[in-house]
């Protein structure tokens, strides 16, 4: 008899459908892409089905998670499209349905990350710079020490 391996759904893994948790998702099957397997995985609550990457930015590509991440990474740190594409040898195009598809996710990153920070040092350098954008006006030229 042979063995079959178990599997459970990751905690964060939630049903698109009816919101359901991962305790719910049972194992359905496996497909191939280029970075390897990916599982599907089906909703006992609305029978549904969904795979690891659904909600993501790399749902439903043919290019390798790892190529579109460098692609991305490259033209965040300031690259243009037009050298991301002639360095990595991806379509101007491609790109831009990348950074499509990537920024509803950063932006779901942020507003969950980067919201409601509470600051409770300060350095020096960084109160330096913020005074100095205050441009305050100054008193007459003899007021300021000025003959």
């Amino acid at each position: 008899m042979a063995r079959h391996k178990i599997h459970i759904a990751p905690p964060s893994l939630r049903c698109p459908h009816c919101e359901a948790q991962a305790r719910h998702l049972f194992y359905h099957s496996t497909y191939l892409t280029r970075d390897g397997p990916r599982k599907l995985w089906q909703c006992s609550l609305c029978g549904n089905s969904l795979s690891e990457r659904r909600g993501t930015a790399f749902f439903n590509l043919k290019t390798a998670e790892l190529e579109v991440t460098r692609s991305l990474d490259a033209m965040m740190r300031g690259d243009t499209q037009t050298s991301t594409a002639q360095t990595r040898r991806h379509r101007r195009e491609t790109l831009r349905l990348w950074r499509r598809r990537a920024a509803p996710c950063a932006r779901a990153a942020d507003r969950d990350l980067v919201t409601d920070l509470t600051i409770t040092d300060l350095e020096l350098d960084e109160q330096w710079s913020f005074a100095g954008k205050k441009k305050a006006p100054f008193a007459d030229s003899s007021a300021c020490g000025e003959a």
